[in-house]
């Protein structure tokens, strides 16, 4: 993934606007300061429990700068209940198969992703993988965020990322804008 994100941006990287950091997002440092930290994709559900989100949460105030800001998203009760599906995408190049399952007493979700994609030779290479998302809930991180020290904290939808969100549970997913002080 990180591979594919530096071809896509190598423009950035080369001017040194972004850098790209393969790590544990639970517990990480930059040896640097940042004015924002980014988090999108859903990709703090990936995380166990709430310990690692609290980790994850200082390690990125260990690495902005004073009034520096962290964005993240979050998939919702809403968002992880959609899961529960199969889909099937199928062309000459790519036959995948989808199925997603959301326990809601375990507060789990996964996604199992297998297939056959087309190499450049004409034959077919075996894809799968299998994702697992946690269920948080949204108070409990916002809670947590402010005990941490960060301020002007709130969830805004993908669709206006500059206001709160009324209800952020009837969304599928949410964003999390807090800041640091100073």
């Amino acid at each position: 993934m990180l591979r594919e994100a530096a071809a896509n941006t190598s423009q950035y990287l080369q001017t040194g606007q972004a850098r790209f950091i393969q790590g544990d997002a639970a517990h990480f440092t930059l040896g640097e300061t940042v004015g924002m930290a980014v988090s999108t994709y859903n990709s703090l559900n990936q995380l166990a429990d709430i310990a690692a989100l609290e980790g994850c949460f200082r390690s990125v105030w260990n690495a902005l700068v004073a009034g520096g800001v962290f964005l993240f998203d979050i998939h919702t009760r809403t968002g992880l209940q959609s899961w529960n599906s199969t889909a099937i995408e199928d062309s000459p190049e790519l036959m995948l198969v989808s199925h997603g399952k959301f326990d809601p007493a375990a507060g789990q979700a996964f996604l199992h992703v297998t297939g056959f994609a087309r190499t450049e030779n004409g034959l077919y290479e075996r894809i799968e993988q299998i994702a697992h998302n946690t269920l948080f809930d949204l108070e409990e991180i916002r809670a947590l965020l402010l005990a941490l020290g960060w301020r002007d904290v709130y969830l805004a939808s993908g669709a206006d990322l500059s206001r709160p969100v009324a209800d952020p549970e009837n969304e599928r997913r949410v964003f999390f804008i807090a800041r640091k002080p100073g």
